[in-house]
């Protein structure tokens, strides 16, 4: 039977407990079953935790291990191989998914990334206000997209911009599709 102190309020048919730890009343709420409710003591989790400070499942402090014991635990993990150290590290061409030169746009960048950071400054005009005035971006020197490290520069949006000559770059794409439209006609 479970500790606590029953209320029944027979015009409002609450049933109706005090909680052994603050000594409040509190009220079966209708979502709760009654096999459960009669189990409750303790009209929340705060106090559930309060009655629970300080007990331990099982006490371990003043334990320790034999010299036996040691010697026993010591002879078991001689030559074990830390669980890290099983698999070889698979990164860059190790890697089962490597491409190499035939690496996506999006993939070349997040390497790109990886290795160099992200850009906070322009190299181009010196630019280095904060990322929110200015974006930062790194452009390839080459234009070609290599896996190359010294082929990429730092460049705000701007001049990255000035520097892949985007505005020409528009205008021809347009030019060939009206063209192509213009074609099918």
């Amino acid at each position: 039977m479970p500790t606590g102190v029953y209320i029944h309020i027979k015009q409002t048919d609450k049933r109706n407990k005090i909680c052994s730890i603050c000594n409040k009343v509190f009220y079966c709420t209708s979502d709760i079953g009654i096999k459960r409710w009669n189990e409750k003591k303790y009209c929340s989790n705060n106090c559930y935790g309060e009655s629970q400070r300080g007990k331990l499942v099982f006490d371990t402090t003043g334990l320790k291990h034999s010299e036996e014991t040691k010697k026993k635990i010591s002879t078991a993990h001689l030559g074990m191989k830390k669980p890290w150290s099983k698999f070889p590290v698979l990164k860059g061409e190790n890697n089962h998914a490597w491409k190499g030169d035939n690496v996506s746009y999006s993939g070349l960048h997040r390497w790109i990334y990886r290795h160099l950071g992200k850009p906070r400054r322009c190299e181009h005009c010196g630019n280095n206000k904060k990322i929110g005035i200015k974006m930062y971006q790194w452009a390839s020197k080459s234009r070609e997209y290599k896996r190359d490290l010294t082929d990429w520069i730092r460049l705000c949006s701007k001049c990255h911009a000035k520097y892949d000559d985007i505005g020409k770059k528009t205008w021809m794409t347009r030019r060939i599709k009206i063209a192509s439209l213009n074609n099918m006609r």
